[in-house]
């Protein structure tokens, strides 16, 4: 019983860390197909998917502070799709759709913040990435 119990709580640690570091992926989306990935410690998702409405989220980790672009690329025969970047309390701080492909936002180290894709009815696919824009120093 007390074997069990370790084990549970290392599980329970273990999927912590692995959400904390953005590596976990919570999902709440129905779908007739749904293919891609939210790569963790990445920066770029991508889904290819066919009657889909809900969204996927993980939580970005920032290195460094600095002002970082994201981009959308979507391509659907129907419905909408939505990118965020939330912060801890997810709030929006950027949102792209088909209509807004590019945005900017400073991210801070240490905080968190989560990227969300949404989807509403939604038929195609759709990329999106996201980099450290240089500075001139």
């Amino acid at each position: 019983m007390v074997w069990q119990t370790i084990l549970v709580i290392l599980c329970l640690v273990g999927i912590y860390f692995l959400y904390s570091n953005g590596y976990l992926v919570v999902q709440s989306k129905s779908a007739a197909t749904f293919i891609g990935s939210f790569s963790g410690g990445k920066n770029h998702c991508g889904f290819t998917f066919t009657r889909c409405s809900g969204r996927v989220y993980r939580v970005l980790k920032v290195k460094e502070r600095g002002i970082y672009r994201f981009d959308l690329d979507a391509k659907l025969s129907k419905g909408t799709v939505r990118f965020q970047v939330l912060n801890a309390k997810k709030l929006p701080l950027l949102t792209l759709d088909p209509d807004l492909r590019r945005g900017r936002v400073v991210l801070e180290p240490k905080q968190r913040y989560f990227v969300q894709m949404q989807f509403v009815q939604a038929s195609g696919d759709c990329r999106a990435v996201w980099e450290k824009e240089e500075t001139a120093e």
